[in-house]
C-alpha cells in the first residue's frame, strides 16, 4: 500500500487550476458561507474555505461548497471524529471471547 493511500493523502488540481475552481465556487456562493443553520437559514458569515462535500478527489462544482472558517472547522472535526470511530469499530472483536476461553 502506498503512503498516500495509507494516510489518506489526496490530490488537488494544479495550483492555478485550483485557484480558478476555488474562485468559481466563491462567486457561485456570492462569497457567503453556504452552510445552513438549524432553522434552515443560510449562515451570514463571509466564506473563506472551499470545501469538498463528499469525495475529496472529486473537484467538480457539484462536490464543492464555500464555507466560513467556523463551519469548515466544525465539518472537519465531525469528519475526523467519524474516522476515529470507524477505525475503532474495525479494531473491535466481532464476538467477545467466552470468559472460559481466555
Amino acid at each position: 500500500m502506498a503512503w498516500d493511500e495509507k494516510y489518506g493523502a489526496h490530490r488537488l488540481p494544479s495550483s492555478r487550476e485550483w485557484q480558478r475552481i476555488r474562485q468559481a465556487v466563491a462567486k457561485r456562493a456570492g462569497y457567503q458561507c453556504e452552510s445552513l443553520m438549524r432553522d434552515g437559514s443560510r449562515c451570514t458569515f463571509v466564506g473563506a474555505e472551499c470545501d469538498h462535500i463528499a469525495d475529496r478527489n472529486d473537484h467538480s462544482m457539484q462536490n464543492l461548497q464555500w464555507l466560513c472558517s467556523w463551519h469548515h472547522a466544525m465539518k472537519t472535526k465531525r469528519e475526523a471524529r467519524a474516522g476515529v470511530m470507524a477505525a475503532r469499530a474495525r479494531n473491535m472483536p466481532r464476538e467477545p471471547k467466552h470468559p472460559g476461553l481466555i
